[in-house]
């Protein structure tokens, strides 16, 4: 799992815990992107091989590379008031959830990185412009082309319905962590403030 940074409001070792039960309950992968722009957290199980194959194939031509950086992620992250469903730049179909206390947007989950029933032929699109851009070599196409045919495929319905209510206990989760920190860091700056009027 990826340990969240210094700046991270949220606790790692219960988050840790919370990502996995997620991912093992769905079998996807689950990503939070804090709208604070701090390191996403995510739950490593449950990637298929043609996302951890493809990074390591693009990032010898591009390093650095990151999946979602010609998606909706992009927009996501700088806005969080996106719903629904997004394509990434390879070809899989993600749901983003974003989370909001008194209306304003503190992240957005996303989850998913599967191929989509009936829209299979729009991933080996995407894919074959995504190899033609970053002129992937024959022996790596085809080595992502047989892994994307090996990525599960989800019915549209399961995210829309089923999948969207286990966001319930993760948003809870996040909801009270973040209103927790809102206590402790006005209860710092009130210390603060003390401290300061009795010296």
């Amino acid at each position: 799992m990826c340990v969240p940074g210094a700046d991270q409001k949220l606790d790692p070792t219960f988050t840790e815990a919370l990502w996995e039960l997620y991912s093992d309950a769905t079998k996807l992968s689950v990503v939070y992107y804090p709208a604070n722009e701090g390191e996403h957290l995510y739950e490593s199980r449950h990637w298929p091989n043609f996302c951890q194959e493809l990074l390591r194939i693009v990032e010898s031509k591009k390093p650095n590379f990151h999946c979602s950086e010609k998606c909706t992620i992009t927009e996501i992250r700088r806005q969080h008031k996106v719903k629904g469903f997004f394509q990434c730049h390879a070809g899989l179909w993600c749901y983003a959830q974003p989370v909001e206390v008194d209306g304003k947007a503190i992240g957005t989950f996303v989850v998913g990185h599967r191929r989509l029933k009936g829209r299979e032929g729009e991933s080996k699109k995407a894919l074959e412009r995504m190899l033609a851009e970053y002129n992937i070599g024959e022996e790596d196409s085809d080595t992502l082309r047989n892994l994307l045919e090996k990525v599960d495929v989800v019915d549209e319905n399961t995210f829309d319905n089923s999948l969207v209510e286990k966001f319930s206990s993760l948003e809870r989760y996040i909801i009270m962590e973040h209103q927790r920190a809102e206590i402790e860091h006005q209860r710092a700056v009130d210390f603060k403030h003390e401290a300061v009027s009795l010296a």
